[in-house]
């Protein structure tokens, strides 16, 4: 009976402040876009204020072309960790930001359209703080050498009916 009536007020302040003050709730994630997070539920409204999934995936929607040339690994991760932020309060890490702006800015600048001020990496926590860090290692791929390749054709063609023979022969060198 003590421990009730020590936990109930403890209780109480609790939902107070997360239904009242802190006016934030956790749902379902229902992005498509972000189904594939290491979280289901996120936390709404998030830092652009907004509350509801619909209006987030209108927004969301214009940097599909993004990801759909794949800028950047990181682009879904980034986005999803902004736009909808798993229920603890984390913000993307400084390295997510940054390895999402270094593959996607340039690709949104050949379009004409510049890094979004709300998507700033210096305002986002250093790596050490509790964020959201890049899910897989930022790997440098290296192009691979070109090898030279010889095309031989011959084209033999026969009287009346045309018929026509290809033969190809490839040398790599």
């Amino acid at each position: 009976m003590t421990a009730i009536r020590v936990l109930l007020p403890i209780f109480v302040v609790c939902i107070f402040y997360g239904v009242f003050i802190a006016g934030k709730k956790c749902e379902r994630v229902r992005l498509a876009m972000c189904q594939d997070m290491p979280y289901r539920r996120t936390q709404l409204p998030n830092r652009f204020n907004q509350s509801n999934q619909d209006e987030i995936s209108l927004e969301m929607r214009q940097f599909w072309p993004l990801v759909e040339i794949e800028c950047s690994p990181y682009l879904s991760q980034f986005l999803c960790s902004l736009y909808l932020p798993p229920c603890r309060t984390a913000l993307p890490c400084r390295s997510l930001c940054e390895s999402t702006r270094r593959g996607c800015a340039p690709v949104m600048a050949g379009f004409g359209f510049q890094w979004p001020e709300n998507f700033d990496c210096q305002y986002f926590p250093e790596d050490d703080a509790d964020c959201i860090a890049p899910a897989i290692e930022d790997v440098t791929v290296l192009p691979t050498p070109a090898t030279k390749t010889e095309t031989t054709l011959s084209i033999e063609e026969s009287g009346e009916g045309r018929n026509l023979q290809c033969q190809c022969q490839c040398v790599e060198h």
